[in-house]
């Protein structure tokens, strides 16, 4: 799946909860905005999204199942991202590929939490 334009943690949580056979998640042509309210992927919580950041639990279901998206295989991450954050992509077991971009400043702990078969990762 390749997403283009502007995305918030809105579309992260829909993405999340109703495209879960995507195998390869492309970010490249996509613009990060922030988000405040309770709609994103901190599921129920008042929450405000910073911009160019992927969002705490972007690709991790909190409830029922307290895992990630068991189908994603490869995830490319726009040029614009400074932070991948808490649990984002926590638990997606099957993750084998990232590629990070030159921008990218912080990784939160556990954003790649059990992520056991991770194998190729891209670093400027």
């Amino acid at each position: 799946m390749t997403i283009i334009g502007e995305i918030n943690a809105r579309d992260f949580n829909f993405f999340k909860n109703n495209c879960i056979s995507v195998q390869y998640l492309n970010l490249e042509g996509s613009e990060i905005k922030s988000y405040e309210g309770n709609v994103g992927t901190n599921e129920g919580y008042n929450y405000y999204y910073t911009a160019n950041e992927i969002p705490l639990g972007a690709c991790f279901y909190w409830e029922p199942i307290d895992e990630g998206m068991p189908s994603l295989h490869k995830v490319t991450i726009p040029n614009n991202i400074v932070a991948i954050r808490r649990n984002a992509f926590a638990r997606a077991y099957n993750l084998g590929e990232i590629n990070f971009p030159e921008g990218l400043k912080t990784i939160d702990f556990v954003a790649f939490a059990l992520c056991k078969s991770l194998k190729k990762i891209a670093l400027p």
